[in-house]
């Protein structure tokens, strides 16, 4: 299996706070258990919400703005959907090579931060 270009993630997501920075890694883990990274990507939640304008530069995956006006901090108890894309990468992968399916594994790490009145986020 090849996957070369910008993977995407897609995570549902809710939460007591009101912001939230997710960390997730693309990984390849083989028959043995050893586990290889791939790639990665970070998302602050609240600038999760896509934007429909035309990108002045190149950007892969889907496209927000990261404006204060587009800013759109967690309701509480709220399930949300956040999708963003991981760095490029390239990579073929074997049969055998990894836990025989011919899948990946994604590992979310979440940082939860408090939205400040006084928050310096463009």
């Amino acid at each position: 299996m090849e996957t070369t270009g910008y993977p995407v993630v897609t995570l549902c997501v809710s939460s007591t706070e009101d912001d939230a920075t997710f960390f997730v890694y693309l990984e390849d883990v083989d028959e043995s258990g050893v586990v290889r990274y791939i790639t990665e990507g970070i998302l602050r939640e609240v600038h999760r919400r896509l934007s429909d304008e035309t990108p002045s530069c190149f950007s892969p995956g889907p496209y927000r703005t990261f404006k204060r006006r587009d800013l759109a901090p967690l309701p509480p108890g709220e399930t949300v959907e956040l999708s963003f894309a991981l760095l490029p990468t390239s990579v073929l992968l074997r049969r055998g090579q990894n836990a025989g399916d011919g899948s990946f594994r994604s590992r979310t790490v979440f940082m939860k931060q408090r939205l400040s009145r006084h928050d310096s986020s463009p």
